[in-house]
């Protein structure tokens, strides 16, 4: 609930899932505004996940929302956050250009990134703060990282499934990184802070770490 297309309107973003193909999030969100009689649909726009975020108030008075999903694209999974803006873009344009942070893993598919690496990440904890100034929003961002280069052998017998019995929690494990990202929210958009680590356009760089296969019995289990 919030005041999302201007500051005196009483709304709710009800976000949905599976409505919509995948080149759209799989889904969509309705705009619904109190009217005086209930509350009554404004719109629906495919594209528009909103099923994890955080409420963040803009400089004009309105609501924006911070917000984490996932995705997939040919072997590689994707983690990120974006900032949603129910007066930016249109749908089919609005997460792609609104996301500023992005974290992707092939090792649960088993695919290698064009770099050769096999790459493993995903976001522990994002944390907002207003403790420096009240009118930016600091937004911290915990990562866990890495890659290693595996052995077309690991790839193609390890990393099946099928491969061995009672094995399907036991795929090669990538040693991970801890990383920690910082962000401002100036009341409209997203910018990077100074002096975060490495990072390629809107991803971290992934440090390079080590790999091992365990076995059944092994505490290590794959990451799910």
């Amino acid at each position: 609930m919030g005041h999302f297309t201007a500051p005196k309107e009483n709304e709710v973003l009800l976000s949905t899932v599976g409505c919509e193909p995948h080149a759209a999030g799989s889904g969509g969100a309705f705009l619904l505004r109190d009217e005086g009689n209930g509350y009554q649909q404004v719109w629906y726009r495919p594209g528009y996940i909103a099923t994890d975020c955080k409420k963040l108030k803009a400089t004009d008075g309105r609501d924006m929302l911070i917000c984490e999903s996932s995705d997939g694209h040919q072997g590689i999974e994707d983690q990120f956050l974006y900032l949603l803006d129910l007066n930016g873009p249109d749908a089919s344009t609005l997460r792609a250009a609104q996301i500023f942070f992005s974290v992707p893993d092939s090792l649960d598919s088993c695919a290698v990134m064009t770099d050769g690496y096999a790459s493993t990440g995903y976001i522990e904890r994002v944390s907002f703060s207003t403790k420096s100034q009240p009118a930016r929003v600091e937004i911290g961002v915990n990562v866990r990282a890495g890659k290693a280069v595996l052995p077309q052998k690991v790839l193609e017998e390890d990393c099946n499934l099928n491969s061995k019995p009672d094995s399907e929690d036991f795929k090669p494990v990538i040693a991970t990184k801890a990383l920690v990202f910082r962000f401002v929210f100036d009341g409209s958009s997203v910018h990077p802070a100074a002096n975060n680590p490495d990072m390629n356009g809107i991803e971290p760089v992934a440090p390079v770490t080590s790999y091992f296969v365990p076995e059944p019995g092994h505490p290590i289990k794959a990451r799910r």
